[in-house]
């Protein structure tokens, strides 16, 4: 299923055309489609100097799903992570407005076009998501590890026999 993998849905590097566009409001980072779901093509936006994201999708393709409610929920933790606002234009999918913090502002579902006006907050702000955009993953990863290294050190040192000093009897109870 193609749609369960990050491979080719995004245009990261493309330098030539993955950069924000320039309007008069402040940079645009511009994601498309699928790309809400890579933290990476947010950050890369963001490093690049967006002061917001647009996500302009069309999830036609999986009308009346789990999966239309998820990728706006994808927009939200870009969001959150890259601390932007993010306007996403959906057909038959949820579009609207979610705020740096992750605050759905404007979220509206219709098979018929409208349109809704709605206020950005444009900022410069870099978060530790936006530039290490595997941070997460990495930190999940070494607590997993370091769990697992204490258990395994834990039991190692349950099974060691205990040592008996030389002249002393061990008392059993």
């Amino acid at each position: 299923m193609p749609f369960f993998s990050s491979n080719g849905y995004s245009a990261v590097n493309d330098p030539q055309y993955n950069k924000p566009l320039k309007t008069p409001y402040g940079k645009a980072g511009i994601l498309i489609c699928n790309e809400a779901a890579l933290p990476i093509a947010a950050a890369s936006q963001v490093k690049q100097g967006a002061e917001f994201l647009m996500n302009m999708s069309n999830d036609g393709w999986f009308n009346d799903t789990y999966i239309v409610q998820t990728h706006y929920y994808y927009a939200r933790l870009r969001a959150v992570e890259s601390r932007k606002d993010i306007a996403i234009n959906c057909n038959n999918g949820f579009s609207g407005l979610i705020n740096a913090s992750g605050e759905i502002v404007e979220k509206e579902k219709s098979t018929d076009p409208f349109v809704k006006i709605v206020t950005m907050q444009p900022n410069t702000y870099f978060t530790t998501a936006s530039l290490y955009p595997g941070i997460f993953i990495y930190g999940c990863a070494a607590y997993i590890a370091l769990i697992v290294l204490s258990g395994l050190i834990k039991k190692l040192i349950q099974n060691k026999p205990s040592e008996i000093p030389s002249g002393k009897k061990k008392l059993i109870n």
